[in-house]
């Protein structure tokens, strides 16, 4: 179950990092993935970026500290 828990982490902090930098950097590749056209909306843009990214970061300082505090998974929830 821990190997679980730290595989799931390191796939958030990767998936939700590279989402995040998609959302910010790249809105037209977006819209192909996706469907939906971010970037008419600035500021859900960058909210969305913003909170990807930082859940991701905060998913690998779980990861590399190897704390047995896991709460910041229940904010990426």
């Amino acid at each position: 179950m821990y190997k679980f828990v730290r595989l799931q982490l390191l796939t958030g902090a990767f998936a939700n990092t590279v989402m995040g930098i998609l959302f910010l950097f790249f809105p037209p590749l977006l819209v192909q993935l996706i469907g939906f056209e971010v970037a008419t909306n600035q500021l859900f843009r960058l909210f969305v970026s913003g909170v990807a990214i930082g859940l991701g970061l905060a998913y690998l300082w779980t990861y590399i500290t190897d704390t047995d505090d896991h709460s910041v998974l229940f904010f990426g929830m």
